[in-house]
């Protein structure tokens, strides 16, 4: 149950939830940077050898000297 599900159960909001829009996490790097590996869980920063910026996918993309990565591996 989310928090959002909770407040209709306590009739604090009247429900349903529904679904309007929907931002997934990415990654970006410095412009010209190496690309690390982030396919997989064990790809990226385990060394300490990068860095990177992790923010929603629509707020990341943007942003001046940094090159968007692409989303982050679901949880498995």
């Amino acid at each position: 149950m989310t928090s959002f599900d909770q407040l209709i159960e306590d009739g604090k909001v009247i429900g349903p939830v529904v679904e309007v829009a929907r931002a997934g996490n990415g990654v970006a790097v410095k412009e010209g940077a190496p690309r690390p590996d982030i396919g997989t869980v064990e790809g990226a920063v385990a060394k300490g050898e990068v860095e990177i910026g992790i923010q929603q996918t629509n707020v990341i993309q943007p942003v001046a000297g940094t090159t968007y990565l692409g989303p982050l591996p679901p949880r498995s």
